[in-house]
C-alpha cells in the first residue's frame, strides 16, 4: 500500500528554481566588484533584465571624495566607464580605453576633448600598442603652458620614451632621444623630465619636440633603491618625490613603505646643480600617483594637512592595488586611507583630481557631451 503524505506541499516537492531579479543592486554591486575582467562584468549584466540595468548603473556611476566636506559623491560618468583614468589639478582628467582612444574629460561639464589614437604613435622598439595599452602606457600627464591650452604627455613603451599631443592633433608626436623618463612637470614655463634614478632634462613648452638639453645632474648619493619618482613643482620650488615599496606576489599586493623627497638646487647660469634631501615641506601637502603630481597648500583646503604626502596606487608592473595613503614627513609614519572597496579592477586605478567649473570654450574641438 502507497503511503501519501499528509504534507501537501511534500507531494509536489520540485527543486527549487532562484529569482535572480529579487536580488538587490547594492549585493549585485559587491558582486560585481570582485571581477577584475570587462568578461566577467559582461556576463553578470547577462543574468536577467534587472542585472543588466543595475550594472549599466554602476558603469556609468563614479565615486568622488571631497576632502572639503570629507564625503564620498556618486556622479554618473559613463565616459569614464572601462577607462584607464590620469588625474590632473586643472579640471581634467585624461582618459584612455583599450580601443586605443584617448580624451581630455571635464568631469564636472562632462565635456570632452579629442587627442590622437594611441596607435599613431611612433614607436621606436616596434612594441604594438594593441596587445595591452594599459601596460604600453606608463604615465599620461596633463599640462597647461597658457590659461588656454592642453599639452597631453605621455610616457610608453620598455624604453619610457615620450611622446606629446594636443587637442586637434591627428596623431602623436615622439620627442626623438629622450627615454628612460619617470615624470614630468612644467616649472617656469619650461618642461623638466626626470629620466633614470635622477637625471633631469629640460626643454621648450612651446616646443616640446625640439633639441632637449641635459642639466648635468647626478641621482641623489642617498638613493639606493627606488620604485616611483614624481617631478612637480611646490612654493616656487622643483622637487623630486621618490616613493619605495615592497610587493607580495601570492596577495598580488604592493604597498608603499617610504617617500624621499628633494629639491633640485640651481647655478646662477639656471643648470641643475645638486639634488638637497627635504625632511619639512612646510605648510604644503603634495600628491602622487596616477597622473600629474602637485602641491597644495593646506590652508586651503579643509581636511588636508601639511607636511604631508597623499598618494594613490600607480604600480602597475607589482599587480598593484588600491594602494592609498598619506606619508607623515615628521615621522616617517603611513597612514591608510579608506575612500572605497579595496577591489583590483584592471583598468582603473584610483587618482587625484582638483575640479574647476571653468573650461575653455576657446577650443573647436570641444564637444558637449
Amino acid at each position: 500500500m502507497e503511503s501519501v503524505s499528509t504534507y501537501p506541499c511534500l507531494n509536489n516537492l520540485r527543486p527549487c528554481q532562484p529569482n535572480f531579479d529579487l536580488l538587490p543592486d547594492d549585493v549585485i554591486s559587491k558582486i560585481s566588484n570582485q571581477f577584475t575582467s570587462f568578461e566577467d562584468v559582461t556576463a553578470l549584466s547577462g543574468v536577467c533584465r534587472p542585472w543588466r540595468s543595475a550594472c549599466f548603473n554602476m558603469r556609468c556611476t563614479q565615486s568622488f571624495f571631497s576632502f572639503d566636506r570629507n564625503k564620498l559623491y556618486e556622479l554618473k560618468l559613463p565616459q569614464a566607464y572601462g577607462k584607464r583614468c590620469h588625474g590632473s589639478p586643472h579640471g581634467w582628467i585624461v582618459t584612455m580605453d583599450s580601443d586605443l582612444q584617448v580624451h581630455l574629460l571635464h568631469p564636472i561639464s562632462q565635456a570632452q576633448l579629442n587627442l590622437p589614437k594611441l596607435n599613431t604613435i611612433r614607436n621606436p622598439i616596434g612594441m604594438p600598442v594593441a596587445a595591452d595599452p594599459f601596460r604600453f602606457i606608463h604615465k599620461c600627464i596633463l599640462l597647461k603652458p597658457s590659461e588656454d591650452e592642453f599639452l597631453v604627455m605621455v610616457i610608453f613603451g620598455p624604453r619610457h620614451c615620450l611622446a606629446f599631443a594636443k587637442p586637434g592633433f591627428v596623431q602623436w608626436k615622439t620627442v626623438v632621444g629622450v627615454n628612460d623618463v619617470q615624470d614630468l612637470a612644467l616649472f617656469k614655463g619650461q618642461i623638466y623630465a626626470i629620466c633614470g634614478r635622477g637625471r633631469v632634462r629640460r626643454f621648450e613648452s612651446d616646443d616640446p619636440e625640439s633639441a632637449t638639453k641635459i642639466i648635468a645632474c647626478y641621482p641623489p648619493d642617498d638613493i639606493v633603491r627606488v620604485d616611483k619618482i614624481y617631478l612637480l613643482e611646490s612654493s616656487g620650488e622643483l622637487l623630486a618625490v621618490f616613493r619605495n615599496g615592497s610587493s607580495n606576489l601570492f596577495e598580488k599586493r604592493c604597498k608603499t613603505k617610504s617617500f624621499l623627497v628633494y629639491m633640485l638646487q640651481f647655478d646662477v647660469n639656471g643648470d641643475a646643480e645638486i639634488w638637497k634631501r627635504l625632511n619639512d615641506i612646510g605648510d604644503y601637502a603634495l600628491f602622487v600617483g596616477e597622473g600629474n603630481s602637485w602641491s597644495i597648500q593646506s590652508a586651503k583646503i579643509p581636511n588636508c594637512n601639511s607636511n604631508r604626502i597623499y598618494f594613490t596606487d600607480d604600480n602597475w608592473e607589482q599587480h598593484g592595488v588600491h594602494d592609498i595613503g598619506v606619508f607623515y614627513m615628521v615621522n616617517q609614519r603611513i597612514e591608510s586611507l579608506e575612500f572605497g572597496s579595496d577591489s583590483t579592477r584592471y583598468h582603473s586605478r584610483p587618482i587625484w583630481f582638483t575640479p574647476t567649473l571653468r573650461f575653455s570654450q576657446k577650443s573647436e574641438h570641444l564637444r558637449q557631451l
